[in-house]
């Protein structure tokens, strides 16, 4: 009989524990429990009715002030010791990201282990607009990788801020899931208010319910460092412009006793020498600005703390630990301030001492659950493209908990979807929440994607090329350094019309300056004429790599009737004729010739462009026809595939092949060989006629923010058939209409490892290579 009961008490102890920590939706209480001889506390969140009626009301109000906002934690710190219970906070700008964690249920300890947890620079340094996303174009060799700049008749410029806030809303989604269920802020563990303003009218907005994420994330839009965000069709900046230390409102709310730090206090008595630079002047603009809604507002405090922060800026999250020592610094100057207080307090209700360094009440949650999945643009539906959004790809959250693993992959894919340059920011609000029959909480998943309006006419510019060392046995090292570089211009709606004029300037071993009019006709057609000059290294025995004995400079006129069609933002198809007029050699001596062509060219591709993709499927299809006394004809095809192993790992299948017998001898004319892109232990210049390459990569990311760090190890299996050295040193102008596959080589095979930097827009490659003849390679290449 005695087990029983003993079991009895256990299960019913569970049942009861599992009700109260199962319902983040509750009131915050302490009730002690008596089963048999033992008492046991329980803790639920939220305060008491009993608690919210308790006077003195104390408030504690944070203002904003950027990265200086961590000073507020030490303060907190020490109101907790002194024992001063708080019954509402409130906050502006950083301060209500700061009080938003406080109030979820954050213990000042516990923000402080947020904050070691995250690179506060990582965290922020990310540009407000995505790689922007490339036309697909088949067999496409290089990028615009230095910048991109869109403009239009609306300004310069595509995004309203500088920096970009998909890694601030992952971090504030990650920290707050266990709350997102709770949209009346007084349902909090604390009570809770946060300022924005509104774009448009400069009214001040009190965040008082909705998303807590979607609160704070508007709340600290500093104008022209982050974008406006929008909120219910208003777009809301930063709530230090209209009300930077809300106290008012805080008496309003019923604060009898107000307690208020203000870390840009320090700011507000500068002198004219200190304002001898541009940074110096926009900083204290900002100020003016902030200044002007608090100083009418410091008579309502009954303590006002203000950190000697003259040092750090409102940017300098890298300075945390030192705004961290600053606000202890400041907190110890007011310990009996602090005690005075707490005496004055203590006289009418209980006081509340606590230990900064616990875990809070927000840790007692359950993790929420996903009962559906939705998608909304926050930009309208005027931003969405025309293929729609693909929600089955998160289908799979459905039916689980919101959980550490789970929250990970899910950042894991909206980072991918950002990389695929259509959206600025994808992340997620938890919406229609409602109590489950076990007392968890089950709500809609809201996947939420912001683009913005597109410029497209645009300025662009890049740098790429490859540095190598070959080293053969028995033979001297060779060293090859090939830089090259593009500069783009590109108007759209020309004349009024749909029609994109464009400007591309380049060099490899040649110069290329190409003048582009494309005219859309529908939806999916498109036509154009592109017109360009070409100068330099034509030839293959004219190039930087080979270098023939006398000076001479190669020149071609070329004109191009371009028909595309591309019925998916994946896929483009398209046939151009081409009529070029060359001119290889000396301008006295060498021969002219003219040369008709079509070109029929296709692409499909879902995955991203650069060294280090993720996922996806990339097919490359282009046929050459020259039309002179025999058909001359280059073909080339590829297809990859990468698979995605893990959060960490991707498999890479790259099939490459191509086959060129020609009238004219041209650089572009003959396939890579040698490089990264083909067999490593040649040399990056190796061009020849025929080519079959069979590659398996290993990616491995060690990390990928803020600059992806990536271990790549590649086995290759190759053959070709003729070098251009080999074709053409004897007879310069041969004309190669040889059978197809007639003079391929044995397969050859190399093994490389290599370690790569990826940037948004940037990736770099630097490795070495063995083959099965003891050739070995160091390599550096830049895409």
């Amino acid at each position: 009989m005695t087990r029983i009961r003993g079991r009895m008490r256990a299960v019913l102890l569970s049942l009861l524990l599992l009700v109260t920590l199962a319902s983040p939706l509750s009131a915050y209480e302490y009730r002690s429990l008596t089963l048999g001889d033992r008492q046991i506390a329980i803790t639920t969140y939220g305060l008491s009715p009993a608690q919210r009626n308790l006077r003195p009301k104390v408030a504690l109000v944070l203002s904003g002030g950027g990265a200086r906002g961590f000073a507020h934690i030490p303060i907190i710190e020490a109101v907790e010791r002194a024992g001063i219970p708080i019954d509402m906070v409130l906050g502006t700008s950083m301060g209500s990201l700061v009080g938003g964690l406080y109030a979820a249920g954050y213990s000042p300890g516990d923000m402080r282990r947020l904050i070691a947890a995250y690179d506060m620079v990582e965290l922020f340094a990310l540009s407000a607009l995505p790689p922007i996303p490339l036309d697909p174009t088949p067999l496409r060799r290089n990028r615009d990788n230095l910048f991109i700049i869109g403009f239009d008749r609306g300004g310069l410029g595509t995004a309203s801020g500088i920096l970009g806030d998909q890694r601030i809303l992952q971090m504030l989604n990650d920290s707050l899931s266990r709350v997102a269920g709770i949209v009346d802020f007084d349902d909090l563990a604390i009570p809770f208010r946060c300022i924005g303003t509104d774009l448009v009218t400069g009214e001040k907005i009190i965040f008082s319910s909705g998303s807590l994420v979607t609160a704070i994330r508007a709340s600290i839009s500093i104008p022209l460092v982050f974008t406006p965000y929008p909120v219910d069709g208003r777009m809301v900046i930063d709530g230090g412009l209209v009300d930077n230390m809300p106290i008012n409102l805080a008496k309003e709310m019923g604060a009898d006793i107000v307690i208020a730090v203000d870390v840009n206090a320090v700011d507000y008595d500068v002198t004219a020498q200190e304002l001898e630079s541009l940074t110096s002047i926009l900083a204290q603009l900002v100020v003016i600005l902030t200044k002007n809604t608090v100083v009418d507002q410091v008579a309502g405090a009954d303590l006002l703390l203000k950190p000697s922060l003259l040092d750090h800026g409102l940017l300098d999250f890298a300075e945390v630990d030192d705004i961290l020592v600053v606000g202890e610094t400041e907190a110890a100057l007011h310990l009996e301030d602090f005690s005075r207080i707490a005496r004055t307090i203590g006289t009418a209700r209980p006081l509340n001492v606590l230990d900064p360094n616990r875990y809070g009440p927000y840790f007692s949650l359950p993790d929420v659950f996903v009962r559906t999945v939705s998608h909304r643009s926050l930009q309208g539906a005027q931003f969405e493209s025309k293929a729609g959004f693909d929600l089955s790809q998160f289908n799979r959250f459905a039916g689980f908990p919101l959980d550490s693993m789970r929250k990970s992959q899910l950042n894991a894919q909206f980072d991918e979807l950002r990389l695929s340059g259509n959206y600025a920011t994808v992340s997620y609000d938890y919406t229609d929440a409602s109590l489950g029959r076990s007392g968890s909480v089950w709500g809609n998943l809201e996947i939420q994607t912001r683009q913005f309006a597109p410029r497209r006419s645009s300025v662009s510019a890049g740098v790429f090329g490859t540095l190598s060392f070959v080293f053969e046995p028995e033979e001297t090292p060779s060293f090859e350094f090939k830089p090259d570089f593009s500069i783009s211009y590109s108007l759209y709606k020309v004349f009024a019309s749909p029609t994109t004029w464009s400007v591309r300037v380049s060099n490899d071993d040649a110069l290329h300056v190409a003048n582009l009019l494309m005219y859309g006709f529908s939806d999916n057609w498109k036509i154009g004429n592109e017109i360009s000059y070409h100068s330099g290294g034509l030839h293959p025995l004219n190039l930087r790599s080979t270098f023939m004995d006398e000076q001479v400079q190669d020149r071609m006129l070329s004109t191009e009737i371009i028909l595309q069609h591309q019925p998916s933002p994946r896929f483009l198809i398209q046939t151009v004729a081409l009529f070029d007029y060359l001119w290889f050699g000396d301008p006295l001596v060498g021969q002219g010739g003219f040369l008709p062509s079509v070109h029929l060219e296709s692409v499909y591709s879902t995955m991203p462009f650069g060294f280090f993709p993720h996922r996806g499927t990339r097919m490359d299809l282009s046929l050459d026809a020259e039309f002179k006394s025999d058909l001359g004809y280059k073909l080339e095809s590829r297809l990859q595939k990468v698979f995605p192993i893990g959060d960490r790992n991707a498999l890479w299948i790259d099939l490459h092949g191509g086959l060129s017998h020609i009238h004219v001898p041209r650089k572009e004319s003959y396939f890579d060989f040698g490089g990264s892109r083909g067999m490593p232990t040649y040399p990056s210049t190796t061009l020849v006629d025929d080519m079959l390459l069979f590659r398996v990569k290993h990616l491995h990311w060690f990390f990928e923010k803020p600059v992806g760090l990536i271990l790549q190890s590649m086995l290759t299996v190759g053959s070709y058939g003729q070098t251009v050295t080999g074709l053409l040193t004897d007879d310069p102008t041969l004309t190669n209409l040889g059978t197809p596959f007639s003079t391929f080589g044995p397969l050859e095979a190399s093994a490389s490892v290599a370690l790569g930097f990826s940037f948004e827009t940037l990736d770099l490659l630097f490795g070495c290579a063995i083959d099965a003849e003891l050739n070995v390679s160091v390599f550096l290449e830049v895409l």
